[in-house]
């Protein structure tokens, strides 16, 4: 296993989280443009026109969830997204911030999707959740929801290096430009934005991601499942509340944002 160590800010206050833990406190909603959204109702196995919080909008099965995946033409179900379908768009809205646990190794699994390539070469993606993103400075683009991802790159069996996430950038990187704790990579995500970095210090255009020593470490290699085997893989609404603007709507799952075949062609 490939997995990394991920050192969190000492200020952060938004930890990884279960995304079956994300979904048990949450209503799923059917979003309408310019209208009322629905709520699923689970006792009467129907949309219901309403904004209520009551136990039966909450904790929606994963079968229901499952029945929402990409339309026919390959169009997705997240609000405000780009490669949105016309109609069918849901999203996940649990109440507030979800702060995750703060002792997430051994309790908080990452999900595992590899890809071979040619020559030898394998992906090795580990995807992490966290249940808020908040926004530290500047304009505000908080969101609920926050799908992050790690790439170990491996050449014939052997590390050579690592592809980090920041904003839905990726950046590779040869494995001497990568810090080591042993045998493992550790990487560094920022203070609320969970961006992953390969070393600590100030990122980002403004110097607004902050990454930093002194707070939790995260061993991801305690907890790994395989993405494709979860019961929430192909649900492709949002993860989160619908904001005003994309980047403050919960995101597309991981399933979706899975790094592609031709990523280095």
């Amino acid at each position: 296993m490939f997995a990394p160590k991920v050192l969190l800010h000492p200020q952060e206050k938004y930890f990884p989280m279960n995304p079956l833990d994300f979904i048990s406190i949450s209503r799923f909603r059917y979003h309408v443009e310019l209208g009322k959204d629905y709520g699923y109702n689970k006792v009467l196995n129907d949309w219901v026109e309403t904004d209520i919080k009551a136990p039966e909008y909450y904790d929606i099965p994963l079968q229901v969830l499952k029945k929402f995946g990409l339309n026919p033409d390959k169009t997705n179900r997240r609000p405000k997204d780009k490669n949105r379908g016309k109609i069918g768009n849901v999203f996940l809205q649990p109440d507030g911030k979800p702060d995750g646990d703060s002792n997430p190794t051994g309790n908080i699994p990452c999900y595992l999707f590899e890809l071979d390539a040619d020559d030898g070469y394998v992906f090795h993606q580990y995807w992490f959740f966290f249940g808020y993103n908040p926004s530290l400075v500047g304009i505000d683009l908080s969101h609920q929801g926050d799908w992050e991802d790690y790439t170990a790159v491996t050449k014939d069996g052997k590390l050579v290096g690592a592809i980090l996430a920041a904003h839905g950038k990726r950046t590779c990187y040869q494995l001497d430009r990568l810090e080591m704790d042993g045998k493992q990579v550790q990487v560094y995500a920022a203070l609320g934005t969970h961006a992953l970095y390969p070393h600590q210090g100030s990122y980002g255009k403004f110097g607004t991601d902050q990454a930093r020593r002194g707070g939790y470490a995260w061993d991801t290699s305690q907890n790994i499942e395989i993405l494709a085997q979860q019961g929430w893989r192909d649900y492709a609404g949002g993860w989160g509340e619908v904001g005003e603007l994309p980047a403050t709507t919960g995101p597309l799952g991981a399933w979706y944002k899975r790094i592609p075949r031709n990523f280095l062609s």
